[in-house]
């Protein structure tokens, strides 16, 4: 068992009042004569992912042949949360037996947890009979459809009383279709069997005392108020990066390389007029980006971009390196027979510092990109933080030692300040501007980082 993961029998309720309270409704309140559509709608460290878990696996206990769904947008993500915290919690006490490759979990009393993504076909959910399910981070899913497939399968099972399907998700824009079917803040206009239970960060009494002051430290205003304090609100503004300052973010300095830290190089693929493609350098000091350099070629080839990196000299510097960008570099490059990051890879691989050494490196790159709102946000937060933070740095010039000065920024401080969203209703960026490419590569970078850094804190949360 994880040391920060109660099990089962050191789960008290009490201690989170929201947590008491749907547990409560669910075994005690709740008519079954229809089936239950419950929202927890939670800031970020408010617990739900272990009430979910909970909720789960007692359901399973109680209820011999149950069958629980659980669901989230992809199959690695929901295995390292819910599947995982689920793991946690069953503890050491209480037998079960689980399928390391996709996470199904099976009870002795036949009894099942099986974990479905959207990425799954929806027909697979449709020859499924369920009695309950529990689907994290709603707020990841723009579209419906597999959700209602989920819906019309929970409750078919007529030996388990219990019929719900619980929802975990942060709060989001009012203009998404979970605000709008679960009628957030209409409580009189919701139907009888939906039901929403609100928590907030602060709710929470295990979180480490500075936990919320680093969220502050990391979110733009508006993002406080969605992340911290559960509020569903628009965050949408003409420009997409409406924290960035040129006065602020853009330094006229020349930035000194810390041969000491990592240099990370982020990559946004493309091909195509006005869609050159793109990669950022920075340094990460643990509090502040640090952006030096880039690379913008259009309609090249991925081996000249790597090529234009080892002339800058970047590639020469006495440290090692981190590789983050986009997912999709993953599939096949059109333009040869390997992807764009299997051909960094190999350029890596076979490269030479001036003294004969190979390149310490890494590449860090999610199976699945951000969500673009999402990226915004974090990157906005960084820009201009809700406590007057600016913690991401441009630089138009860099060095290492006393070497000469070399270019620095120059068109990520134009897609700073000018990136705008397609109009029409999807949220979906102007990609047509060559500046956005670079912006999207940086977001990238900042994302990747920030993900094993969270990780870090996520796990010495006691509840």
């Amino acid at each position: 068992m994880d040391g920060s993961t109660p099990s089962i029998f050191e789960f008290d309720p009490k201690q989170i009042p929201f947590q008491y309270n749907l547990l409560y409704d669910i075994r005690k309140k709740f008519d079954y004569s229809k089936t239950h559509e419950i929202l927890c709608s939670g800031s970020v460290g408010s617990s739900k992912s272990l009430l979910g878990a909970h909720l789960a696996i007692t359901h399973c206990l109680l209820f011999p042949k149950a069958r629980v769904l659980l669901g989230r947008r992809t199959l690695p993500s929901l295995k390292d949360t819910l599947v995982k915290k689920c793991i946690e919690h069953l503890g050491v006490d209480i037998k079960y037996e689980t399928n390391k490759q996709r996470g199904t979990i099976w009870f002795p009393n036949g009894s099942v947890m099986i974990p479905y993504s959207w990425a799954d076909n929806a027909m697979k959910v449709r020859s499924e009979e369920l009695s309950a399910a529990v689907i994290e981070e709603l707020s990841e899913n723009d579209n419906p459809d597999f959700y209602h497939e989920i819906r019309m399968r929970v409750g078919r099972l007529n030996h388990v009383k219990e019929k719900w399907i619980v929802s975990l998700s942060n709060p989001d824009s009012p203009s998404s279709w979970i605000y709008n079917y679960f009628k957030i803040g209409e409580k009189e206009k919701r139907n009888p069997t939906h039901h929403v239970y609100y928590s907030k960060t602060s709710d929470n009494p295990f979180l480490p005392e500075n936990y919320i002051r680093q969220l502050e430290e990391s979110l733009d205003p508006k993002m406080v108020r969605r992340m911290i304090y559960g509020e569903w609100l628009e965050i949408n503004d003409e420009m997409v990066y409406y924290g960035y300052d040129r006065d602020f973010n853009f330094s006229s300095t020349s930035y000194e390389i810390k041969k000491e830290k990592s240099i990370h190089i982020s990559f946004d693929f493309n091909i195509g007029v006005g869609k050159p493609m793109s990669s950022v350098a920075a340094q990460y000091d643990g509090n502040t980006f640090h952006f030096f350099a880039e690379k913008i070629i259009e309609g090249a080839r991925t081996e000249n971009i790597m090529e234009e990196w080892a002339e800058s000299g970047v590639l020469d510097v006495p440290t090692d390196f981190i590789i983050n960008g986009d997912s999709s570099g993953r599939r096949r490059d059109t333009r040869s027979n390997h992807s764009d990051w299997d051909i960094i890879r190999t350029f890596l691989e076979k490269y030479r510092k001036p003294d004969g050494y190979p390149i310490r490196y890494k590449i860090d790159v999610p199976l699945a990109n951000p969500k673009i709102r999402n990226r915004h946000n974090i990157v906005n937060g960084h820009l201009h933080s809700s406590t007057g933070l600016r913690r991401v740095r441009l630089y138009h010039k860099w060095h290492v030692d006393t070497s000469k000065e070399r270019p620095g920024i120059k068109v990520l401080d134009e897609g700073f300040r000018l990136t705008k969203l397609k109009n029409g209703a999807s949220y979906l960026e102007d990609d047509t501007k060559y500046y956005q490419h670079c912006t999207t590569a940086a977001g990238y970078l900042i994302c990747s980082t920030l993900e094993s850094q969270n990780e870090k804190i996520i796990s010495s949360i006691k509840r």
